[in-house]
């Protein structure tokens, strides 16, 4: 899922799920791990290193390099190494970045060409840009993605928005049928990879990383009539993204296990978010509402309406302290 900083995300399809990174897209980019059949790959995010759809990214980066040149088929060159650093830690605004909202609203509406870029060093900045990328990624209003989601919600589950509808469609969209696959170099997101549409992934035959799984359950999500969003957490080393659906009460929770027979802790955040992940970290989840992705107290969350929060935890509770909106 990422590339610039966001996750190249592997699951061994096994028993259990491998991690899903995302390069850390903030300003401090976390280190992608090369894939394998033993090892997930990280993708956690951060700006690019250089290298091929058939190479993976290092397993570790110096944040005191430059950022190499990333290019996208059929546009101009989104990043300069001589302008682009990254430095600092965390997410505080200290990475630098040569993509304004702006700039990569026209990017990706193919409004104009990029000769001159403007650097910015700002957190705000930057994930209006990912919360405007996510929200174009997120197209419960195509045919494709629609068709789908009606398609594969059980007849006994007919009706108004409902858990069960929801989790109709996450048993069928889990692996094995999930088929995980590595993005290839020079993306078109904030992050520098590709973050497929829901239909593009359902087009593609359920293919793609952790972004593109937790923009699918979203869309899906939201053809439903219920309210989804996308969350983006890292454990400071690696990254991963994930999708939730809201409801209006804590019955889910009941209605979850009991469809899968089981007393597990059924995982969601406060405003009754439930986690449609594929962990239940760290293996592979039997139950939307897996245990969470590690996420050191703080997530990104991104919306349909392209409204995006930073959440810290403070015991049980999460805060809002930063938002901002496309």
């Amino acid at each position: 899922m990422y590339k610039p900083g966001i996750m190249a995300c592997v699951l061994i399809l096994l028993i259990t799920a491998s991690g899903c990174s995302i390069l850390s897209s903030t300003p401090n980019p976390a280190a992608k791990q090369a894939a394998s059949s033993e090892k997930s790959l990280a993708d956690a995010p951060a700006l690019p290193e250089q290298y091929t759809a058939k190479e993976p990214l290092a397993s570790s980066r110096n944040p005191a390099q430059p950022v190499v040149v990333t290019t996208h088929p059929e546009k101009p060159v989104l990043r300069s190494a001589e302008q682009t650093t990254i430095a600092g830690s965390g997410l505080s605004g200290n990475g630098t970045y040569n993509d304004t909202v702006q700039q990569i609203v026209n990017y990706l509406t193919q409004e104009q060409d990029y000769s001159n870029l403007t650097v910015v060093n700002n957190e705000t900045t930057f994930w209006n840009a990912v919360a405007f990328y996510v929200k174009k990624k997120i197209d419960a209003d195509n045919t494709t993605t629609q068709n789908f989601t009606h398609t594969h919600v059980s007849p006994l589950h007919n009706g108004s928005y409902s858990v069960d509808q929801v989790s109709d469609i996450w048993d069928y969209v889990m692996p094995p049928r999930w088929n995980y696959v590595v993005d290839p170099a020079g993306g078109d997101s904030p992050f520098g990879d590709h973050f497929n549409a829901a239909s593009e992934s359902i087009t593609n035959n359920l293919t793609g990383d952790c972004d593109d799984f937790a923009i699918l359950n979203a869309a899906t999500t939201a053809v439903l009539g219920g309210r989804s969003r996308v969350v983006y957490a890292t454990d400071g080393t690696d990254a991963h993204m994930y999708g939730e659906a809201q409801f209006s009460n804590l019955s889910f929770v009941n209605s979850t296990q009991a469809r899968y027979n089981t007393t597990a802790q059924i995982w969601y955040h406060p405003g009754y978010w439930l986690s449609l992940d594929w962990f239940d970290y760290p293996a592979r989840s039997t139950h939307p509402g897996g245990k969470f992705y590690p996420d050191g107290g703080t997530i990104w969350v991104m919306y349909k309406d392209g409204t995006w929060e930073k959440q810290q935890k403070s015991g049980d509770n999460w805060t809002i302290i930063l938002k901002g909106t496309t």
